[in-house]
């Protein structure tokens, strides 16, 4: 490092900001302007935060606290469930800048601003991360978290001593498994580093260590008290989740080319590499943590993958740590090879296309009128609520007529709790909506007072596809029914989704359902 004379310029004149600062300005702007409406999830969660409780059934409280939090000064609109996605993002990239420089022993040479430039391009621009800024899930506020408690260890693993910094690990590991549980796999890195380093015993021996697994318990109480006072569905729908009883399927393929596709080969190797070279003995403890918070953790999602599915977001905090040690070694120098540059330009072309196209197809098939279109459309899940909402709205009002009922007599409701968190968000009134049990998984409206209180009263029920019946199971606890109408959801002349709406006349209760409901 022979630049440390050199004047560190202010952090408004240093490109790697400004790269921040212009996909901050883009991501708000694409809120406001955005094709799609609200995914399930987000219609979910946005739906606990109307509920807030100690904790739910799938996931922590702290995505809908978040939503609560924004929406109240935003009002209940999409880009208001969204905004904590974007100013989290910015949370994200202060505590990566903060990791790319910790071992710069002088910030003002040359090379912490390009190896910042360069992490920032990986984590801003890539498929899996961009689509992710403008989505709020359980993700944002998670890789947050996870990001502030790696850059807390590192921080410890680099100054010994620094037994405050242990203090926020433990702050950010609750905080993150109020978001997502999977903030426990942290601990797995963190002991290969400490195995490796020899320190084990030492941080064995720390108060502070047991200082933050106190914290971190405290802060994930809300999760077990919520589970402790339900059976612990929690415990039980993870289960599930991990394939406990469902025996092996083999999905190794799939899960590894989607992650080279998403990141580009070139990318995924140069992580890869950098993250295998990061825990050889003469790195630093810092970087042998960020390289096994690649290695083994993306070991981890492999073995899964070997089992079950493991979906194309699930490894996304893996990535982070081999980013910044990604951006440290091109700093050095690695970015000057003619051939490693030509591969780094395409990659990052590729990225940044990739990221465009999946936030544009539902425009795209305005332009490209194919079937073959709809089906490899990743984005469809997330078009349709707005105008199915509508036509629910304005069946009620024509009912409420037909019956001599007021419209908030007639209640909405479906058999998928995605359907049913979409009605309740895009229905005209934000009703409360409900979700009957057709032979489903448990869900979260199983936890909440539900059709126990709406005896007498008549519903409209809306089933996906085309159907000329309700289910059985949902008819059989009405007195009588109609098929109404037939919604179709298109864009340009494509078919993405059709739905049915039926009403059903006084309620009267659903028949026991047959065998345990599972998680």
């Amino acid at each position: 490092m022979g630049n440390e004379g050199q004047v560190q310029r202010p952090w408004w004149q240093q490109p790697a900001w400004w790269l921040l600062g212009g996909v901050t300005v883009f991501n708000l702007a694409y809120l406001f302007l955005t094709p799609f409406d609200l995914f399930p999830d987000e219609a979910q969660y946005w739906d606990w935060s109307r509920h807030l409780q100690w904790s739910y059934y799938s996931k922590g409280p702290l995505i809908a606290w978040l939503i609560a939090l924004f929406t109240r000064f935003t009002g209940p609109t999409p880009w208001g469930v969204r905004l904590g996605a974007v100013l989290l993002t910015a949370v994200v990239a202060f505590f990566v800048s903060r990791l790319v420089l910790l071992e710069s022993r002088s910030p003002a040479s040359g090379q912490s601003q390009p190896a910042l430039l360069t992490t920032f391009s990986l984590l801003l621009l890539n498929p899996l991360f961009s689509v992710g800024q403008v989505l709020m899930t359980t993700d944002v506020p998670f890789i947050a978290c996870w990001t502030a408690a790696l850059y807390a260890l590192a921080r410890v693993l680099q100054e010994e001593g620094a037994d405050w910094w242990i203090i926020g690990a433990g702050v950010a590991l609750g905080l993150g498994f109020l978001a997502k549980y999977s903030m426990l796999l942290l601990l797995l890195p963190l002991l290969f580093t400490l195995v490796q380093e020899r320190r084990l015993t030492l941080w064995l021996r720390r108060p502070s260590t047991y200082g933050a697994a106190l914290v971190a318990l405290l802060l994930a109480a809300p999760v077990l008290i919520w589970n402790a006072q339900h059976d612990w569905p929690t415990v039980r729908h993870v289960a599930r989740l991990a394939g406990q009883g469902r025996g092996w399927r083999f999905f190794v393929p799939e899960f590894l080319t989607a992650q080279i596709l998403l990141l580009t080969p070139f990318v995924f190797l140069y992580l890869t590499r950098v993250s295998l070279r990061a825990v050889r003995a003469e790195a630093s403890a810092a970087e042998k943590l960020l390289g096994w918070s690649f290695l083994a953790l993306f070991g981890f999602f492999l073995l899964k993958a070997a089992q079950s599915k493991v979906e194309q977001n699930w490894p996304a905090m893996a990535y982070v740590g081999a980013m910044v040690l990604a951006g440290r070694a091109w700093a050095r120098g690695e970015g000057t090879r003619p051939g490693r540059r030509r591969w780094a330009v395409v990659s990052l072309v590729l990225m940044v296309g990739l990221s465009l196209l999946a936030r544009s197809f539902p425009l795209l098939h305005h332009l490209f009128p194919s079937e073959r279109l709809v089906r490899i459309d990743p984005t469809r899940r997330g078009v349709g609520y707005r105008e199915l909402g509508q036509a629910v709205g304005a069946w009620r009002e024509r009912l409420a007529r037909q019956t001599g009922q007021q419209p908030e007599d007639i209640f909405p409701f479906a058999a998928e709790y995605q359907i049913t968190s979409e009605l309740a968000f895009y229905v005209p009134g934000q009703p409360t909506t409900y979700c009957a049990n057709a032979g489903r998984r448990r869900n979260q409206y199983d936890y909440w007072p539900g059709f126990e209180n709406l005896l007498g009263r008549d519903g409209l029920f809306v089933q996906r596809g085309n159907p000329s019946a309700p289910p059985a199971a949902i008819a059989a606890g009405f007195a009588c029914w109609e098929r109404l109408a037939l919604v179709p959801i298109r864009r340009g002349h494509n078919l993405l989704h059709q739905y049915t709406l039926f009403f059903l006349r006084d309620f009267r209760g659903f028949p026991p359902p047959e065998g345990e409901m599972s998680y």
